[in-house]
């Protein structure tokens, strides 16, 4: 399983909270914005290589539905939690299915600095 570099997570986080992109669930793009898998295939994967939808939105629900780099195909979980779960449903795994506010683009930001940047939990 290969992982990313620190200045890609740092360039992520940046585009996370940079204001340029709203958040939505469910898919990597749509009509009212991107999930945070979704920003990430935005700016890691080549335009040339993105695969779109007749609409111009990413095609897909995760990054290994589109030509991303493999450490993005590999990032499935941050702090032992769903990234994509985070961002659609605020949940964590072994929760019961409870329903929970999505985590902003910000919180998965912080996660994302903690395990990658900080190395917290090494």
């Amino acid at each position: 399983m290969t992982k990313p570099t620190k200045q890609q997570i740092k360039k992520w986080v940046r585009a996370l909270r940079s204001g340029e992109y709203s958040q939505t669930t469910g898919q990597l793009q749509g009509e009212f914005g991107y999930c945070c898998m979704g920003v990430a295939c935005e700016i890691f994967i080549p335009k040339a290589l993105q695969v779109r939808y007749n609409n111009g939105f990413l095609i897909g629900g995760m990054p290994s539905d589109q030509a991303s780099p493999a450490w993005l195909k590999d990032l499935v979980f941050v702090l032992y939690a769903d990234i994509s779960a985070l961002n659609d449903f605020g949940r964590v795994s072994g929760d019961n299915g409870r329903s929970h506010k999505p985590f902003t683009f910000d919180e998965i930001a912080d996660l994302l600095e903690y395990e990658y940047i900080y190395e917290v939990l090494s």
